[in-house]
């Protein structure tokens, strides 16, 4: 049996938060292993019910329904007529959609 592939640690140059933000031993485990991030600026909404996913379809440039439940999707809200509106993060449950923009987005949604 091989061990599972796992990705190497980010190069120094290229770290996405500034040096002594975090410290090394935070770096590496977020490098080694899986973290949660709570954004605060972004508005949150849940979706439930049968129709979720065929409601959120078209309304969004990912494919909601193709990856299934327990995936996490990024892609862009868009208005009635096909334009992009907003960046948005759908994390898809097995119950319920979790969508969320950025907070001044989510104020006109």
């Amino acid at each position: 049996m091989t061990a599972p592939y796992m990705s190497p640690p980010p190069d120094p140059p290229n770290l996405l938060v500034a040096r002594g933000v975090v410290t090394r031993a935070e770096r590496e485990t977020l490098a080694a292993r899986a973290g949660v991030i709570v954004r605060g600026s972004l508005a949150r909404f849940r979706l439930t019910g049968g129709g979720r996913v065929a409601c959120l379809q078209g309304l969004v440039t990912c494919d909601v329904e193709k990856p299934g439940d327990d995936s996490h999707l990024f892609g862009a809200l868009l208005n009635a007529k096909g334009m992009i509106v907003s960046p948005l993060w759908i994390l898809r449950l097995p119950d319920a959609l979790i969508v969320e923009v950025p907070e001044t987005a989510g104020r006109g949604v």
